[in-house]
C-alpha cells in the first residue's frame, strides 16, 4: 500500500508506476496492455500521464487500451469512458485500432468482448497473454464484487448493468492499481481492512498495490 500526504502525490505515485511498467512489458513483450476502469481517480492519473512532462516518454504507440468496466448505456457510449479515450487518442500517439472500447449496447457484448480481448493477447506467446496493467477504483465493486460467470474472462455484472473484466481476468494482472485517495475511499478502505477476504481481485503472480492519501485514512497530518 502507497500512503501519500495528499491526494495530488497518490495520483503522482500511480502515474509513476503506470510508466515504469509500461516501460518494462514493451522491453519485454513489445506491447504494453493496460485496463482502465473509468473513474475520477483514474481520470486524473491519465490526465498527469498526457500533461506531465516526467511521462512524456510513456510508449503510447505500444500500448492497448482496455476497459476494464462499462456500463450499458442506450448509445453504447459512456460519458467518463468517452472523456478518457477522447483524452488519450487526442493527447497522445496512441494509435486508434489499439483502443478496444467493448460497445456493451450490442448484443452480446461481453462475449464480443472476451474474444477480442483473447485474440489480441494471444499475439504473443503463451503464458504471457494476460493484462499487464489494471488501474481501477476502490469502490467494492471493483475490489471485492467482481463476477467471474463460468471462469470467462468478461461478464455482464450482477445487475446487468454493465460489462465487466472478470476476476479470473484481473487477477491475472501483472500490476493491479487500486487508486483510493480522497475522503470518499474511507468507507472502502475501512471495509476491507475490515475484512481482507473481501479483496478478491488479489493478482496471482502478480502485484497489488493501493494508492491512498492520508484523507482517505482519515488523517489530517501525516507525522
Amino acid at each position: 500500500m502507497l500512503l501519500r500526504n495528499s491526494l495530488d502525490e497518490a495520483i503522482a505515485a500511480a502515474a509513476a508506476d503506470v510508466m515504469l511498467q509500461a516501460r518494462a512489458c514493451v522491453r519485454a513483450f513489445e506491447s504494453f496492455h493496460l485496463a482502465i476502469e473509468p473513474s475520477p481517480a483514474s481520470q486524473e492519473v491519465v490526465v498527469r500521464l498526457l500533461t506531465d512532462p516526467n511521462y512524456r516518454d510513456l510508449p503510447w504507440s505500444r500500448t492497448h487500451l482496455w476497459s476494464a468496466r462499462e456500463p450499458r448505456t442506450p448509445t453504447g457510449e459512456d460519458e467518463m469512458t468517452s472523456h478518457l479515450a477522447e483524452m488519450l487518442l487526442h493527447g497522445s500517439d496512441l494509435p486508434r485500432d489499439q483502443w478496444h472500447p467493448p460497445r456493451p449496447h450490442l448484443p452480446d457484448a461481453d462475449a464480443r468482448y472476451e474474444a477480442e480481448l483473447i485474440d489480441v493477447l494471444s499475439q504473443r506467446e503463451p503464458g504471457h497473454d494476460r493484462l499487464d496493467c489494471l488501474l481501477i477504483p476502490g469502490t467494492p465493486e471493483s475490489v471485492g464484487g467482481v463476477v467471474d460467470p463460468m471462469d470467462r474472462l468478461v461478464g455482464p455484472t450482477d445487475n446487468g448493468e454493465a460489462i465487466t473484466l472478470s476476476r479470473r481476468a484481473r487477477r491475472g494482472g501483472r500490476l493491479v492499481m487500486i487508486v483510493a485517495p480522497g475522503p470518499d475511499s474511507r468507507d472502502d478502505l475501512s471495509r476491507f481492512a475490515a475484512d481482507h477476504g473481501r479483496v478478491g481481485v488479489r493478482p496471482l503472480g502478480g502485484q497489488l498495490r493501493w494508492y491512498i492519501d492520508r484523507l482517505a485514512c482519515g488523517h489530517q497530518n501525516l507525522e
